[in-house]
Order: C-alpha cells, then structure tokens, then sequence
C-alpha cells in the first residue's frame, strides 16, 4: 500500500490479495484500509473515487480478484468550523444582561454534524 498526500487529497493504492479476493469490492476494501470506514468506502465507490484497475467501479457489490490494483481517492477534509449567518431575528426582549428570541422552527443553535 502506498499513500500520497497534497492539497487535493489522498490517494491509496492497494494491491488485493488472496484474503480479500471473491469479496465484495466495498468489503475488500474496507479491510485494507482499516482508517477509512466501510460507509465511507461505500461513499467513495458511489461517488466515483475509487478505481479498480483502472476503471471506476460500477457497483458495491463488485467482486474482487487475486492482483487487482485498487487506487481510493480521498478528498481532503471539509472544514468543520461552523460559518456565521445573518439571520434576522425576532428579539423579544432585550436588556444588558438578557437576550430572549422567538426561535424559528428550523434554526439550529448548537452546531453537529450534518
């Protein structure tokens, strides 16, 4: 396995071996890269950053042979500092200590995942 890092993002190439081969392609692969998850392999195949020889692979369930050279684009990590937004607000009270706002369905106020 050999990785290549830039500000483009990663890019691993695995060679398969006999443990992984008759596998699932998500499966397979999943094993030899034990930092990336099988979700996030399955997400990687779907999106087209995952070549099997040479070509993407068209389906999870893709089955794996004995030497197939399998190269995984990974994007670099999106941001995860939260962006201000200006959002009008309907403050219904205000002094030097206190703020108290109608909130919006919908608006979120403590930042996660998604």
């Amino acid at each position: 396995m050999s990785d290549s890092d830039d500000d483009n993002g990663e890019v691993i190439t695995l060679t398969i071996g006999e443990e992984q081969a008759g596998q699932r392609a998500d499966k397979g692969i999943s094993a030899l890269c034990p930092d990336l998850s099988r979700v996030r392999i399955q997400v990687l195949i779907e999106s087209g950053d995952v070549l099997l020889n040479g070509a993407m692979i068209e389906s999870l369930s893709k089955k794996l042979n004995q030497g197939d050279v399998v190269e995984v684009f990974v994007p670099p990590p999106e941001s995860a500092t939260p962006e201000p937004e200006n959002i009008p607000l309907d403050i219904v009270y205000e002094d030097e200590d206190l703020l108290v706002i109608n909130k919006q369905v919908g608006l979120v106020v403590h930042p996660g995942a998604g």
